[in-house]
């Protein structure tokens, strides 16, 4: 219910009416409500009974403090509020990004990477990005305008790899190589034992580890195969198998 009246009051800000008191009561919202987000620092009283909201970082640290509660949905919509106010807020395209992969809306995933693609030109988060992209891509149908540089991608580990690797990027460049070799297994190892010290490098390991583990799920589907044919196809190659089901890690 606060985050509908979070919502209410960018909504009135946007169409430039002024949020007071006596609006959002006549809208549906409660005192308590108004005074809830006053304490907690979501919005400020400009004016007697006259509100806006605080910053993006308040914002972003209540979606963040949701989600440690375990409050995952008011925690979601509150980072949606943040990308809607400021689209190009780094730690709100980064979480939601990560919000998309854990839940397979890959759809949502390249919105959102696309999005990171534009708020940042370092060198190492582009390196990030493509490797999010080339790991999006085992599990996803990849988006035309993607297209081009993941063939890039393809065709220039440089993309995906770090030259003068400090030790986390050294980490990233033992996984990327156990990734392009199809060690997923192993990968999702390495990046268990590594211990980071970095927050930053700390959501970019689980999110890397999230995707490969999707990548490990996608290719632990099991497969039937028709009864009377005792033959399948996997990867082109066709396998005498018999009647049975059979998953791809047998194989």
């Amino acid at each position: 219910m606060y985050i509908e009246l979070l919502n209410t009051i960018y909504e009135l800000m946007k169409d430039r009416i002024v949020p007071t008191k006596k609006r959002l009561l006549e809208m549906g919202h409660t005192e308590e409500q108004i005074n809830y987000l006053l304490q907690n620092n979501l919005i400020t009283e400009v004016e007697p009974n006259t509100y806006k909201l605080s910053s993006i970082k308040q914002l972003f640290q209540y979606g963040k403090d949701n989600l440690l509660q375990g409050n995952k949905r008011t925690a979601q919509e509150c980072f949606l509020l943040c990308y809607r106010i400021k689209p190009k807020h780094r730690d709100t395209c980064l979480q939601l990004f990560y919000n998309a992969v854990l839940t397979q809306n890959y759809d949502k995933a390249y919105e959102y990477l696309y999005a990171l693609e534009h708020v940042s030109a370092q060198e190492h988060l582009r390196k990030d990005y493509n490797i999010y992209l080339l790991l999006l891509s085992q599990v996803s149908v990849v988006p035309e305008h993607y297209q081009e540089k993941l063939d890039a991608i393809n065709n220039d580990r440089n993309l995906i790899t770090h030259k003068k690797p400090n030790r986390h990027q050294k980490q990233d460049n033992k996984i990327m190589e156990l990734v392009l070799k199809g060690k997923y297994k192993f990968a999702i190892e390495s990046l268990n034992n590594f211990l980071a010290e970095d927050f930053d490098y700390e959501v970019h390991r689980i999110i890397i580890k999230t995707l490969i583990r999707n990548i490990i799920n996608k290719d632990d589907k099991v497969i039937e195969f028709q009864i009377g044919n005792k033959e399948l196809k996997v990867n082109g190659n066709v396998k005498i198998l018999g009647n049975f089901y059979l998953k791809k890690r047998d194989y």
